[in-house]
């Protein structure tokens, strides 16, 4: 019975854990993302202002 409350509630945390970073954290998800393809996002940043420049 000890065993399986203790499960139970490691996944109920772990669940609550990623919704709560989900819901309360978009920009730091979204910072995570930029910071994992640093080449595509200067790509896209470089490409309206070398238009804007030519």
């Amino acid at each position: 019975m000890r065993s399986s409350f203790h499960r139970y509630h490691e996944a109920t945390i772990t669940n609550a854990y990623r919704t709560l970073l989900i819901k309360l954290k978009p920009e730091s998800s979204q910072n995570q993302v930029n910071a994992f393809t640093p080449p595509e996002c200067s790509l896209l940043k470089s490409r309206p202002s070398k238009q804007l420049f030519q």
